[in-house]
């Protein structure tokens, strides 16, 4: 008599959404793990994002939000507890604008700019109308920034305002309103 064994290999078979900012829900949905076993998933550089229990069928489904990390593809790692069997999947991280204070001002005002989603220790260029890099940054680690700008001698009306990294290259936009003294 033949016998043969078969190894249930855990997946990760959905990720939704798979790319967003800092900040994102993430639903994630899972199979191959033991029934009712406790299943550890990380996310990026966050170990233990949370801990999901498989069904007695061995799926689970579970909730993050995406916290801060750098831009880019970060892996998502869901590990059984008790069999140690892992399943890996993405997400893509974009950079994001948190605010542009303040948005009306004349010449000489001093705008600040927040955002996060950039590469860790990025270079970031900030660009308003015919400014090229009116001023650069360096993100954190966490790739964050706050950056501060002068307005400059410019056309009075609205100026738009790009953000970008040089190694993410994604370009983000808001715009600065220059009103005359």
């Amino acid at each position: 008599r033949l016998t043969k064994t078969y190894c249930i290999i855990p997946e990760i078979i959905s990720v939704v959404p798979n790319i967003g900012t800092i900040g994102t829900g993430v639903t994630i949905t899972c199979s191959g793990y033991g029934s009712n076993e406790q299943v550890r998933v990380d996310f990026g550089k966050t170990s233990s994002m949370v801990v999901g229990v498989a069904s007695i069928d061995g799926t689970f489904t579970t909730n993050f939000t995406v916290d801060k990390q750098g831009y880019g593809t970060q892996s998502i790692v869901a590990q059984g507890v008790a069999s140690k069997a892992q399943a890996e999947n993405t997400f893509y991280i974009t950079p994001r604008i948190l605010s542009v204070v303040p948005t009306i001002g004349t010449v000489g005002t001093i705008v600040t700019v927040r955002c996060d989603g950039y590469g860790a220790g990025e270079d970031v260029g900030l660009t308003l109308g015919k400014t090229v890099d009116i001023v650069r940054v360096m993100a954190s680690n966490e790739g964050t920034f706050t950056a501060a700008f002068t307005i400059d001698s410019q056309a009075y009306g609205t100026q738009t305002l790009t953000i970008m990294g040089t190694s993410t290259k994604y370009p983000m936009e808001s715009s600065v309103y220059i009103i005359p003294e």
